[in-house]
């Protein structure tokens, strides 16, 4: 990362342009814009932001929803065998580790 002034740095150079970042892509600098406004709520009123990359917006952050949209509880699975036979939507933590936690 730099405020590189080459304009055809390796791929995947990020730069600061000194009101936005700019990113490399092996072909021409793409932007990555934030916005205050550019935030996301779910159902359980958690708040994500984002990021434009080019023309499209990405979350910034992971989901931290535990409701579907229509109010039903995402089910908890966190034995690696039941993770196997899951054949309808759910969610864990990494390594199954408990929310909030420094394991998850």
């Amino acid at each position: 990362m730099g405020n590189s002034d080459d304009p055809t740095p390796e791929a995947g150079t990020i730069r600061w342009t000194g009101t936005d970042f700019e990113g490399f892509d092996g072909t021409s600098w793409v932007s990555f814009t934030t916005t205050q406004d550019s935030r996301l709520v779910d159902i359980d009123n958690n708040k994500y932001e984002t990021v434009t990359i080019g023309t499209q917006i990405w979350m910034a952050e992971n989901l931290r929803v535990t409701r579907f949209n229509d109010g039903t509880p995402i089910p908890i699975v966190t034995d690696n065998a039941d993770w196997l036979n899951t054949t309808t939507p759910a969610m864990t933590w990494f390594f199954n580790g408990e929310w909030g936690t420094d394991d998850a």
